[in-house]
């Protein structure tokens, strides 16, 4: 008789534990199905979102409300020399650290 209880307590241990596994399993399918439906609300925002941001960068936006401010096209560019500052292109490893700073400040 002891083998066999033994046997039938193991196999009730093991149904629960499968059971328990089975259970956490499908919680968490759940709640992976619930972060990816926010995932993609939130990326259908960051795309309306986007939309937004390029209407209001518009120049056909911005021109008129410039224009009732005032503010015109310039007729003509002038240069501006300053004593003492040479016009010359820098050293090669200077270049090389403003092109390794825009490049990594992104578009």
């Amino acid at each position: 008789m002891g083998p066999w209880l033994l046997f039938s307590t193991i196999a009730v241990v093991a149904f629960f534990a499968i059971i328990w596994s089975r259970i956490t399993l499908d919680r968490t399918a759940f709640e992976l199905q619930e972060l990816e439906g926010r995932i993609a609300a939130e990326q259908a925002r960051y795309g309306e979102l986007r939309l937004e941001v390029a209407r209001l960068e518009s120049p056909s936006r911005i021109a008129p409300l410039a224009e009732e401010l005032g503010m015109v096209f310039p007729s003509g560019t002038e240069t501006v020399a300053a004593k003492g500052v040479e016009r010359t292109a820098g050293s090669p490893r200077r270049l090389a650290e403003l092109r390794s700073i825009l490049s990594a400040s992104g578009p």
